[in-house]
């Protein structure tokens, strides 16, 4: 799948950040996509890099907080901090769309990431 080229990332983020001795990957813990394939990924990575792999899930309380528990969650995940979001944008996802917004806002850095890959882009903003 275009979207999971996560090993392409780990060589750029050792690349620019030579000192990196972790890399969390966060994410909504869906059992399905973009979610599902980044767990496969991180369970993949064990001993095969320079620096520690780890997940973060944060799956959505949807059965206390109903509609609104993605858009807490995505709250969430920004509030702990990322030197980087890469954002797998599915035509339609107000999910994916509402966490990226935040991101950006939060001043993180962030790389959408097109379901059809030909319009990927990336945002930089300042941190406040």
């Amino acid at each position: 799948m275009v979207w999971m080229n996560l090993k392409a990332q780990a060589y750029g983020v050792r690349r620019l950040y030579p000192e990196v001795t972790e890399m969390i990957v966060r994410h909504g813990a869906c059992p399905t996509g973009a979610d599902k394939y980044a767990e496969e990924w991180v369970s993949e990575q064990a001993g095969k890099w320079p620096f520690t792999v780890s997940s973060d899930p944060m799956p959505a309380y949807w059965s206390g907080y109903g509609k609104n528990a993605g858009p807490k969650r995505n709250t969430a995940m920004v509030a702990k901090g990322a030197d980087e979001c890469m954002a797998f944008m599915r035509l339609g996802s107000r999910g994916t769309m509402d966490c990226l917004v935040k991101a950006i806002k939060a001043g993180i850095i962030t790389t959408v990431l097109h379901e059809e890959d030909s319009n990927n882009e990336t945002y930089a903003t300042e941190a406040n």
